[in-house]
């Protein structure tokens, strides 16, 4: 009996040893050792932790993940179910912003022979048949002035065919103080309203409806087919200017581009039309490219005050956006809806740039 029981012994000594050989020579079977976990082996076999639970599944005969015993053997598999995996956090390509533009109503300058203004990215120059093209004439019985909705015919020095609109300009050429001199404009217009045209009567004579309009009508305002703007930027770059002088000639509120703000245009004295670089004192000076100012500052930024002669410090009114710009002459918007126009201009006041 004695010998029977190490018979027995020996028997189960060697069907644990072949076990064990055999796992260990195979690459998919582990005979559990003490003090071995689910956690530990699946970071040994899988080099991640959190697959503990592959081998739980694939392996059926265990009941609790958290209890398993030395000389059990666990097979390693890729097949079976698989156990989701936090994925890796991929940092975010930038995406660039895209620029986003606002459309601004520019005046026409004549110097006498052509005339001038910006135009969409840059700046445009008609010669007087292309610019002035014709008269605008209604029934004065009814109409002393029209505005949007009146019906007007419109007499062209040629035949217009190809237009479906016009356009209509009010001369100013009354605010330009020294229009005598050789080196400033001789005239000014900026738009105010917009005909379509819903028929030709007679060759060179259109019929038409106005579908926009800022100011009542009249006969003597100019009938063109082009339509000066600028395009700047929403959130255009603030140039510093250093207290330049400034006179201003008139307001006008937005006509054409749907904007609810005013125009303020306004004159740089000739004295201070040429200013030296960097020489803040007597001239100004943009944050990003120091220029002359008759280069150009269109698009930029600009804080107006009005000048206190019983106190020391000036008057901030708002910061408006220079759209326009002719030599020595500017337009300046400010946009009143967003109330950062403290008090409107006044021709008998001083002002300046800064």
């Amino acid at each position: 009996m004695k010998k029977l029981k190490i018979l027995t012994l020996i028997a189960v000594l060697c069907f644990f040893y072949s076990v064990g050989s055999y796992a260990k020579n195979s690459n998919n079977l582990y005979v559990v050792k003490y003090g071995d976990t689910l956690w530990d082996l699946s970071k040994k076999h899988y080099d991640d932790p959190f697959l503990w639970g592959k081998i739980w599944i694939n392996n059926t005969y265990i009941n609790d993940p958290n209890l398993i015993f030395p000389g059990e053997i666990i097979q390693f598999t890729k097949h079976g179910i698989t156990i989701y995996k936090k994925p890796k956090i991929i940092a975010k390509k930038k995406v660039e912003k895209k620029t986003l533009w606002v459309t601004y109503d520019s005046p026409v300058y004549f110097d006498g022979r052509k005339y001038y203004s910006d135009c969409g990215g840059g700046f445009c120059v008609w010669n007087k048949d292309a610019f002035n093209v014709g008269k605008i004439s209604f029934d004065r019985y009814n109409n002393i002035e029209v505005k949007a909705g009146d019906t007007v015919y419109i007499t062209t020095k040629k035949t217009m065919g190809c237009c479906k609109k016009f356009y209509v300009y009010r001369q100013m050429k009354d605010y330009l103080s020294n229009s005598l001199c050789p080196n400033e404009p001789k005239d000014m217009y900026y738009p105010i309203g917009e005909i379509k045209i819903e028929k030709m009567v007679k060759p060179n004579i259109y019929k038409g409806k106005v579908v926009k309009a800022s100011e009542e009508i009249s006969e003597n305002d100019v009938v063109s087919v082009v339509y000066p703007y600028k395009k700047i930027k929403a959130n255009p770059t603030k140039a510093i200017l250093c207290k330049l002088p400034i006179e201003l000639l008139f307001i006008h509120d937005d006509s054409l581009s749907g904007h609810v703000g005013l125009y303020m245009f306004v004159r740089v004295p000739k004295a201070h039309w040429h200013i030296k670089k960097r020489r803040c004192a007597k001239g100004y000076h943009i944050t990003k490219e120091p220029k002359p100012l008759l280069t150009n500052i269109v698009g930029y930024k600009v804080m107006v005050d009005r000048v206190n002669h019983n106190i020391p410090e000036n008057t901030n009114i708002g910061e408006g956006v220079v759209v326009s710009q002719y030599k020595n002459y500017m337009t300046i918007f400010f946009d009143t809806y967003n109330s950062n126009l403290k008090e409107i201009m006044d021709r008998t006041q001083e002002y300046v740039l800064r």
